[in-house]
């Protein structure tokens, strides 16, 4: 009977070592799972990040580029006055000159 007694206690503490164990196990699953859930996160927000770094980069192009046009723009309406403002004073020039 004793010898029963003890196998019962024996098996009871090992259950009990096995429990323990099975439940470390889930605590380092669990952390884990933690762990890779923080780096998911972690990398999600960095390309969140980059590619809101690249969306403001292709903004800035773009406006530069706006930026451009519009000055070439100005540019040749500048050169097209200067050509009528030139052509008209030597027709005026010229005008003149026959009026003399």
């Amino acid at each position: 009977m004793m010898v029963r007694r003890e196998s019962v206690a024996g098996d009871d503490f090992m259950a009990e070592v096995a429990n323990n164990m099975k439940k470390k196990g889930k605590e380092r699953q669990r952390g884990e799972g933690e762990q890779v859930e923080e780096e998911r996160k972690r990398r999600q927000m960095q390309e969140e990040m980059k590619a809101k770094e690249q969306e403001a980069e292709r903004k800035e192009r773009e406006e530069q580029e706006a930026r451009e046009r519009e000055l070439q723009r100005e540019q040749e309406r500048q050169r097209i006055l200067t050509v009528l403002f030139e052509e008209t004073e030597n027709n005026m020039t010229n005008e003149l000159l026959l009026f003399c």
